[in-house]
């Protein structure tokens, strides 16, 4: 696995995971990773092709703020969860990794 790096951070040792997970919008991390969405439905925004106006089978829920894959090889056929496995799906990168490019871009959850 590569390391999801853009900006070095250091982790606190008090760093709330579950709140990061439950308060970070899954739509300013897509947007931060350079991922190019289009809102697709009522709280839904899809992954647009490179280069294309087509939607993958990537969807964004805003609701529950949480993604779904659905053609990934990982789960059965489907990658999902919420903002810190985006950021290991996106940046194929570990968890640890993931939640320090996250601090990163959420500097607040950084005490």
């Amino acid at each position: 696995m590569r390391s999801c790096f853009r900006h070095p951070s250091k982790m606190s040792d008090s760093l709330d995971i579950k709140r990061l997970q439950a308060t970070g919008s899954i739509i300013d991390v897509a947007n931060a990773l350079g991922m190019k969405i289009k809102k697709s439905g009522s709280g839904v925004w899809s992954l647009m092709e490179e280069g294309s106006q087509n939607e993958t089978s990537l969807r964004l829920f805003e609701k529950t703020n949480t993604f779904k894959r659905f053609s990934s090889k990982e789960s059965g056929g489907c990658s999902k969860g919420d903002i810190v496995n985006l950021v290991r799906h996106v940046n194929d990168c570990d968890f640890k990794a993931a939640v320090e490019w996250i601090t990163s871009y959420y500097p607040d959850f950084v005490e």
